[in-house]
């Protein structure tokens, strides 16, 4: 282990929950783009964080992951980081 290594903590990836479901699946980058009619640049990009995945891709992707809905947070948290706690929603007037 190199002196920088020892020195700053390793970071998440983002999306890691993402990544290991597309793992568990043996699913890549480029088929996750085939999918979802997108280039595989935006893929990569979306994974690491640099673009935001759009909702509606987020949940077809889940859909073809067969992966449950209510756990979309999970998947695909605010800035790909599952460190904070998921919003909690109150009913108004109901």
């Amino acid at each position: 282990m190199t002196r920088r290594e020892q020195q700053q903590p390793r970071r998440a990836r983002p999306y890691a929950k993402l990544r290991a479901a597309m793992m568990e699946r043996d699913l890549l980058q480029s088929d996750v783009a085939i999918h979802l009619r997108r280039s595989t640049d935006y893929v990569s990009k979306c994974i690491r964080g640099n673009t935001s995945w759009d909702m509606g891709e987020a949940y077809e992707l889940m859909r073809w992951m067969g992966l449950p809905l209510r756990e979309v947070y999970d998947y695909f948290p605010p800035d790909g980081y599952a460190e904070c706690e998921p919003p909690v929603l109150k009913v108004v007037g109901g």
